[in-house]
């Protein structure tokens, strides 16, 4: 808990971890919070700064565990994402606003496709901005509600309220600069529940598609 709480990068793209060019020995790194201890977000950039990370291997991935880990968290250069728990990887609406991405993703694995799956309750959420993504997966209320993602294949949406509001943008299946034909799944699954029972996933969210895709 608490690790690396409203840390500072030194300069934009600031490489972690620092001491090792091969990247985190496990092959990721793992932000988790405990929820019965709770002390502070685990992984947050200081809403004042404009910065953010950069995996020094863009091989390795990024898992955060658990309420609020990734809080405010910017980073790039890594292979997929993975935000699970109550509002992980959530913009704070407070945060100095830039044009840049809070997850910038790459294809840099061969055996690891760059995708984000957001399971908790907003994860993903407020404004959060996400590039890179081949598919994502959107698994519990208001997750991905208010998100900016940039994506090359699939959207699944499947609790009440999940992509609410979003904006998604669709791209080639080469990456965002790819201008030829693709196809894509989008799913909207899972309306209305007993806790909102007029609810519906993709409810008011936007999703552009490249020009002959």
């Amino acid at each position: 808990d608490g690790a690396c709480f409203g840390c500072v990068p030194a300069s934009d793209g600031q490489k972690i971890p620092s001491n090792d060019t091969n990247g985190f020995p496990s092959g990721f790194l793992l932000c988790e919070n405990d929820p019965d201890v709770f002390v502070a977000a685990t992984c947050t950039i200081s809403r004042d700064s404009p910065f953010a990370y950069s995996f020094q291997n863009p091989q390795n991935y990024l898992q955060c565990t658990d309420s609020q880990a990734c809080y405010n968290w910017r980073v790039k250069d890594f292979a997929a994402l993975c935000c699970d728990g109550n509002s992980a990887c959530r913009t704070d609406e407070r945060a100095q606003v830039t044009n840049e991405a809070n997850f910038a993703l790459t294809s840099g694995n061969p055996n690891c496709p760059p995708d984000v799956c957001c399971r908790g309750i907003r994860a993903c959420s407020l404004r959060s901005n996400i590039s890179g993504v081949s598919s994502a997966a959107c698994r519990d209320f208001n997750a991905c509600e208010e998100v900016t993602m940039f994506l090359s294949k699939d959207l699944f949406c499947s609790r009440p309220a999940a992509c609410r509001q979003g904006i998604f943008h669709f791209a080639g299946t080469g990456g965002g600069s790819s201008t030829g034909p693709s196809t894509h799944c989008v799913q909207c699954l899972d309306a209305g529940s007993p806790r909102e029972p007029f609810a519906q996933p993709c409810e008011g969210s936007q999703m552009s598609f490249t020009a002959g895709h």
